[in-house]
């Protein structure tokens, strides 16, 4: 094998996690920025009263949360990142947008908050102190005193003569 192929074998994973990757990016760059509405977007549609509806999606970081915002004029819902959803709820209702709906804030489940991080302790340590109760080394059996194996020897069973 040459030096050549090595080099593109060894790039060959890389090459190929980067392919994958490539289209997920650009789905997520260039998706949704056509319905994202910028906050100045947003000032002017509440001057102009062309907002519709207005679903207001609570994060678990709060106050901040996003809203889906159905204007008159477009038929696709447009979307806003908001700071602070109870400031925000007030402008709305300043500037009379008559259906405002809140989302309640998505709750965690119990499982996968206390529970599983706890497993999964257990877990590692019991892998830990069986692979530590398995493993010998050279003073494994220092202290086992068990059956000697020296053999007893025998003064008739001398072979070797040194005449």
């Amino acid at each position: 094998m040459n030096k050549k192929s090595k080099a593109i074998g060894g790039l060959f994973p890389f090459l190929l996690i980067f392919l994958m990757v490539i289209p997920y990016w650009f789905a997520f760059k260039f998706g949704t920025s056509d319905n994202v509405m910028t906050h100045a977007e947003f000032a002017k549609a509440l001057k102009k009263d062309q907002i519709e509806s207005v679903v207001v999606k609570q994060y678990k970081a709060v106050p901040t949360g996003r809203l889906e915002l159905q204007l008159k004029d477009q038929p696709n819902t447009r979307y806003l990142e908001v700071s602070d959803v109870n400031e925000t709820q007030k402008l709305l209702k300043e500037a009379g947008v008559a259906q405002i709906e809140v989302l309640s804030v998505p709750k965690d489940a119990v499982i996968l908050t206390t529970w599983l991080p706890m497993i999964l302790m257990v877990g590692v340590l019991v892998v830990v102190f069986v692979m530590m109760s398995r493993q010998g080394g050279a003073n494994a059996k220092a202290m086992n005193f068990g059956r000697n194996r020296a053999k007893m020897s025998n003064p008739l069973d001398k072979h070797i003569t040194f005449a």
